[in-house]
C-alpha cells in the first residue's frame, strides 16, 4: 500500500449504498458535500454519545485521500457462487450466514489504493449480531460488531489481547430494529499519522475512531464478515469502495 504524504486523511461520505435504509436512518452526505471546496467542512457522524471513542467531525486540509466515486466490489447474493464458501446458502438475494460462521469477502484491495470502505447489508433477528472485520496483518484485527438490538463496539486484537475502541447502543430510529434491514461499514486505511479507521451505522456519515495502533500492511487490508450471534445473519449486500489518493 502507498503511504499518502504531507497532510491528514480526508473521506468522502458519499458512497454510501443503503444510507436509506429504515425510516429512522440519518441521512448521508451527497457524493460531493465533501469535495476539495469544502475540506474544511464537519463530516457527518454516526448516532453516539459522549465517551464513545468516536470523533465528532474532522477538519482534513484539502487534497488528501478520498473514496472512490463507486465500489470496487459488489455483491448482491442474485445468484450463487464460488467466490463464496457455502453456495446453498444462497436463497433469493440474500446469503445466509449461520450463527458461528465466518466468510472471508473475495476481492483484494489493490496496492495503489491507501485502504478501503467495506459495507453490508444484514437483517437479523433478536439475538442476532453481525461482525465486520478488517485483517491488518500484524497490526492485528479491528472488529466492528452490531447487535439486532442496536448495541455495538469497535475492538482492536492484536494477538492475544483485544482492546475496545469504541462502543455505545443506537436508540431507537437511529437503528435497524430486528428483521429490518440495517448497515454496517467499517474504512481502514492508511495517512501519513498512521491507520485511520471510521465507521458509519444504519445510514449515518462516517465517525472515526480513536485509538487505533500499528500501520497498514503493504498487501492493504483484508475484509471478513461473521454471524456473531445467537442465530443466522442474512446479507443482502456487501460493496467494498476504494480511498484513493
Amino acid at each position: 500500500m502507498r503511504r499518502a504524504t504531507g497532510q491528514h486523511l480526508l473521506i468522502a461520505a458519499g458512497v454510501l449504498l443503503l444510507a436509506g435504509c429504515g425510516a429512522g436512518a440519518v441521512p448521508a452526505a451527497a457524493p460531493d458535500a465533501m469535495s476539495t471546496a469544502d475540506a474544511g467542512t464537519a463530516m457527518a457522524t454516526a448516532p453516539t454519545t459522549d465517551g464513545t471513542g468516536l470523533t465528532d467531525e474532522t477538519t482534513a486540509p484539502p487534497g488528501q485521500g478520498t473514496l472512490a466515486d463507486s465500489p470496487a466490489f459488489t455483491e448482491e447474493f442474485d445468484a450463487g457462487t464460488e467466490a463464496w464458501p457455502t453456495p446453498g446458502a444462497f436463497d433469493e438475494g440474500e446469503y445466509v450466514l449461520a450463527s458461528g460462521t465466518a466468510v472471508d469477502v473475495p476481492y483484494q484491495v489493490p496496492a495503489e489504493a491507501l485502504g478501503a470502505l467495506a459495507e453490508v447489508g444484514v437483517t437479523m433477528t433478536d439475538g442476532g449480531a453481525t461482525s465486520l472485520t478488517c485483517d491488518l496483518g500484524e497490526s492485528g484485527l479491528v472488529v466492528l460488531r452490531l447487535a439486532a438490538d442496536g448495541s455495538y463496539t469497535v475492538t482492536q486484537q492484536v494477538a492475544a489481547t483485544t482492546t475496545e475502541l469504541a462502543a455505545a447502543t443506537l436508540p431507537a430510529g437511529q437503528r435497524g430494529e430486528p428483521g429490518e434491514l440495517t448497515a454496517l461499514r467499517l474504512l481502514c486505511s492508511d495517512s501519513p499519522d498512521g491507520l485511520a479507521v471510521a465507521l458509519s451505522l444504519h445510514g449515518a456519515g462516517l465517525s472515526f475512531v480513536e485509538g487505533v495502533q500499528g500501520e497498514m500492511p503493504a498487501q492493504g487490508p483484508a475484509w471478513s464478515v461473521q454471524a456473531s450471534g445467537e442465530v443466522s445473519s442474512l446479507l443482502d449486500t456487501v460493496l467494498v469502495t476504494l480511498v484513493e489518493d
